[in-house]
């Protein structure tokens, strides 16, 4: 039975819970169907989460335009904000909060979900006004994604592929001529032998047929991979135990990983290239490793990374644009750390950054506008700094 430090199975709860929680199950919820209509926050005024779901005509998306919105987002006064998802609730499109000039978010289907959430007892100033609108699709045969180029796994990791074009897209999984998985856009399924497989796609239109090749790994490290589908998203953990990484480190890292734990507690340094294979890594946690210096550029390929966990690694510098490219990051922790200086515009990146904890650290100094790139910051920890100015 594999045993795991406190902090690193509180820290994997948190990623899970963040990522599939149920988002259909909020106290008040509204769904349209009309070809246009209004969102307002007068409707949530007495609820703490409320949803709406607006669903389109077949061969249509939604274009979902605010021309008012004002959600605070203060200790005092609560914190408040919108996440909208393309979709039933897979893809999240976005998290909005604050004072905001007109924005439109457009679905690439016919669903999507827009969800309110209060924390706290105030909401004020909390007023936004949304108008949806729905747009025929232009008629299109379907176009495969086969989203890792190079599929190096384990057995149990799932493996999956999609299609954009004019839906329904009807798509299946097949390992030779044996259908492993069905589904609709998209389709995955656990895989466990190694060999060629196929993805296939069809519409009204027409179809398409994309042919990849799935192989194991196996470099004898001690590590454990955990695969599993959730309400049609696909969930791979793999937890990697050595205490020391190397420049080959990356070919013993599945590329289908979306969670990845470095458990050894022993990670002293961080080498070039080691993440250049994780295309589709969301979570990336590091827990009371001995690492001190973070190289420019070693996060730089995780462009779909969501969330990092840094914390209590002995961090002291942190080179200007080692978080860049990280435009999807919405969890920064970097506390528990002995971190003295923040470069200037360390985290001008940072575009969708959610939460940051920068607590217990020994900065004196936060140089003028380093936030000024963040717009949707709801959650910022800065106490226990040392001294700051």
């Amino acid at each position: 039975m594999l045993k795991m430090d406190k902090q690193i199975f509180a820290a994997l709860l948190l990623t899970v819970a963040c990522k599939f929680k149920d988002v259909d199950s909020a106290p008040c919820t509204f769904e349209f169907e009309n070809s246009t209509g209004i969102i307002t926050s007068d409707s949530a005024r007495n609820y703490s989460v409320c949803s709406w779901f607006i669903t389109a005509p077949i061969h249509h998306n939604i274009r979902l335009e605010f021309t008012t919105f004002q959600l605070t987002n203060s200790q005092v006064l609560g914190q408040n904000w919108i996440e909208i998802f393309d979709g039933k609730s897979a893809n999240r499109l976005g998290v909005y909060v604050g004072t905001r000039r007109p924005f439109v978010v457009k679905s690439s289907g016919r669903f999507m979900l827009v969800k309110l959430i209060k924390k706290g007892t105030k909401c004020s100033p909390c007023n936004f006004k949304a108008v949806y609108t729905m747009i025929a699709l232009t008629k299109a045969k379907p176009r495969i994604t086969i989203p890792i180029p190079v599929v190096r796994t384990v057995p149990g990791h799932v493996m999956w592929c999609y299609a954009k074009g004019t839906p329904p897209i009807n798509m299946s999984l097949l390992n030779s001529t044996s259908v492993l998985a069905k589904g609709e856009s998209i389709v995955m399924s656990q895989i466990y032998q190694e060999g060629n497989y196929t993805c296939e796609a069809a519409n009204e239109f027409g179809t398409d047929s994309r042919d990849f090749q799935i192989t194991f790994i196996d470099c004898g490290n001690p590590s454990l991979n955990l695969g599993k589908m959730y309400k049609g998203l696909e969930k791979n953990i793999y937890f990697y135990r050595a205490a020391v990484l190397t420049d080959d480190t990356s070919k013993c890292i599945p590329t289908t990983t979306r969670i990845l734990i470095f458990s050894s507690k022993k990670v002293q340094q961080l080498h070039a290239g080691i993440f250049s294979n994780l295309w589709e890594l969301r979570r990336l946690i590091f827990l009371k490793n001995k690492i001190e210096h973070l190289p420019k550029g070693i996060f730089s390929n995780l462009r779909n990374l969501n969330y990092l966990f840094l914390q209590s690694s002995k961090l002291q510098y942190l080179s200007t644009g080692v978080f860049s490219n990280l435009s999807r990051l919405m969890y920064l922790q970097l506390n528990l750390n002995k971190i003295k200086h923040l470069p200037e515009g360390i985290f001008s990146s940072l575009r969708s950054l959610y939460v940051l904890d920068l607590s217990s650290n020994e900065i004196e100094h936060l140089p003028a506008g380093i936030f000024v790139k963040q717009k949707i910051i709801v959650n910022l920890y800065l106490f226990l700094l040392f001294n700051v100015c």
